[in-house]
């Protein structure tokens, strides 16, 4: 299965990088779905579209209600997806970054 591509904004990215960052939030749909990050599948995590990469791995992948989520992430998606229904599902990826 081909690497699958999460550009991240500087400020997610660079904690990824540094190690303080671990799970990537996306409001589930098409393309961001649990079924689509098989725990075991490569990620490759960039700083925008053309930055930096990092290379990862899959370790858990669900989808969970927005009331599911630590209070600093429900603020973090409110502030990705302002227009976000309550009843929308939010995609949790936990990856491992590969040095």
């Amino acid at each position: 299965m081909k690497p699958a591509f999460i550009p991240l904004i500087g400020k997610y990215f660079d904690q990824f990088d540094a190690g303080t960052k671990d799970r990537e939030l996306r409001r589930v749909g098409r393309q961001w779905q649990a079924k689509n990050f098989p725990v075991g599948r490569q990620v490759t995590l960039s700083r925008g579209y053309n930055g930096k990469r990092l290379a990862a791995v899959v370790i858990e992948a669900k989808e969970v209600s927005q009331t599911a989520l630590f209070p600093d992430e429900q603020v973090a998606v409110k502030g990705c997806y302002p227009d976000i229904k309550p009843d929308e599902l939010i995609l949790i990826i936990k990856l491992k970054v590969v040095r």
